[in-house]
C-alpha cells in the first residue's frame, strides 16, 4: 500500500509491537496490575457466643398474672463452642456478667435469643394463654416485643404450660442497661403454682456478640 508521498507501508496489526518494544496486551496488563488496590470493607462479624441457664426460681404462683422474674437465678455464663473452631475470640467474662436475675452486657451490638419454659403438672392449672417471652432491656422498645401464645400440653402425662424461643435480632446495648426475661398470663391466672423445678421450668439465654 502506498501513502500520499509515494512510500510503501504495511498497516500495523494487533500483533505489532509499540515503539518501546512492548505489545499492546502487555501494556494493558501492566496498567491493570499497577492500579491502586482498594482495601476490603471493614467487617466485624461474630466475636463471641455465650449461654446462660437458669438454676431455679422460674416461678409462676397461683392467682398471679406474671412470673416472678426477679426470683430467677442463673449459673455462670459460658461459651458453648469453647474448644471448637467456633469459639469466641473475646472472653465471655469481658462482656457479659450476671447479677441476680439480670444479665449485664458491655455497650455494643448483640443478638439475644431466649428460651423459656413454664411447666405445670396439670396443663389445666396453667393460665389459658401467655404473653412472652419478654426481653426487658436493650436500646429501644422495638426489641422488647413479645408474642401471645395459648397454653399447650407437652406429653401424655398431662403436664403442660408454655415453651417458646424468641430471637430479638440485632440489638444495641448501651451502658447501664440489662436484660431479664418476663412472662405474663393472658385470659386468666394460674389455678396452681407451676412446677418450678430447674429441670422443667427454665430460662436459657444464647447471646451472640457482634464485632
Amino acid at each position: 500500500m502506498r501513502g500520499p508521498d509515494g512510500r510503501t507501508f504495511r498497516p500495523k496489526t494487533q500483533a505489532d509491537v509499540n515503539r518501546d518494544g512492548r505489545k499492546t496486551d502487555d501494556i494493558l496488563d501492566r496498567k491493570i496490575t499497577r492500579m491502586p488496590k482498594i482495601p476490603a470493607a471493614a467487617s466485624g462479624g461474630v466475636v463471641g457466643i455465650a449461654e446462660v441457664s437458669s438454676t431455679g426460681g422460674v416461678s409462676f404462683p397461683a392467682g398471679v398474672n406474671q412470673m416472678d422474674y426477679a426470683g430467677v437465678t442463673y449459673g455462670d455464663p459460658y461459651d458453648p463452642y469453647s474448644g471448637t473452631p467456633g469459639a469466641s475470640t473475646i472472653a465471655v467474662s469481658s462482656w457479659l456478667t450476671v447479677e441476680g436475675y439480670q444479665l449485664s452486657l458491655t455497650p455494643g451490638w448483640y443478638i439475644p435469643v431466649v428460651t423459656m419454659k413454664a411447666v405445670w403438672d396439670d396443663v389445666n392449672d396453667a393460665p389459658p394463654g401467655f404473653a412472652g417471652p419478654y426481653m426487658n432491656g436493650g436500646y429501644d422498645s422495638a426489641h422488647n416485643d413479645l408474642g401471645c401464645h395459648a397454653r399447650v400440653q407437652f406429653g401424655t402425662d398431662g403436664s403442660g404450660g408454655f415453651q417458646q424461643v424468641a430471637n430479638y435480632g440485632p440489638t444495641y446495648m448501651v451502658d447501664g442497661t440489662d436484660l431479664h426475661a418476663e412472662l405474663r398470663a393472658l385470659g386468666g391466672t394460674p389455678a396452681a403454682d407451676n412446677n418450678a423445678s430447674a429441670a422443667l421450668s427454665r430460662v436459657v439465654w444464647n447471646i451472640t456478640k457482634l464485632g
